[in-house]
Order: structure tokens, then sequence, then C-alpha cells
């Protein structure tokens, strides 16, 4: 096995922790969609007027937040580009 000291780290930890709040926020709302229409499913569904209204946020929400994600692919290649380290790639690869 290579120790520590010999296998080279592309990132620091605030460089990780960077990459990963921008991952995170990218595909963050699809994580609470997802929650919203469980909870619409199994409980809110059934209610008279909430239900409906309900169905329609989260269809109004699941539109908005596909367009945004599509919108926003340039914004998030750009700013992961900008936190990956420039390295050498081995030949071969």
């Amino acid at each position: 096995m290579v120790s520590k000291d010999n296998a080279p780290n592309l990132y620091d930890d605030t460089l990780k922790s960077a990459r990963l709040s921008t991952v995170s926020r990218r595909y963050r709302p699809f994580l609470y969609l997802t929650v919203l229409w469980g909870l619409y499913i199994t409980t809110v569904r059934s209610i008279s007027p909430w239900g409906m209204y309900m169905l329609i946020m989260l269809t109004l929400l699941t539109l908005a937040s596909l367009v945004l994600f599509i919108t926003s692919g340039a914004r998030y290649t750009s700013t992961l580009t900008r936190l990956t380290p420039d390295y050498e790639r081995p030949k071969g690869h």
C-alpha cells in the first residue's frame, strides 16, 4: 500500500468542502421534491381542498426545478471547473 505522504492529494479540505457544497446545492431540490411528493402521496392527497392545492404546487415546483436545473448547468460546470485543481494526466489516460 502507499503511505499517506507518498500519495498525491489533489483536494485539500477546503476544496473538498467547496466541491461537496456545490454538488449538494445542485441536487438539493430533487431531494426536497421527493420528500414532498412522498408526503403528498401518503397523507395530504386524502384531505379535501388541500390535496388539490398541494398537487398544483408540487407540479409547479417540479417543473420549475427541472427548468432551473437545466438552465444552471453551465454555471455548475464552471464552478466545478474553477474548483478543480490543474494537474498533469499520466500517459495513457
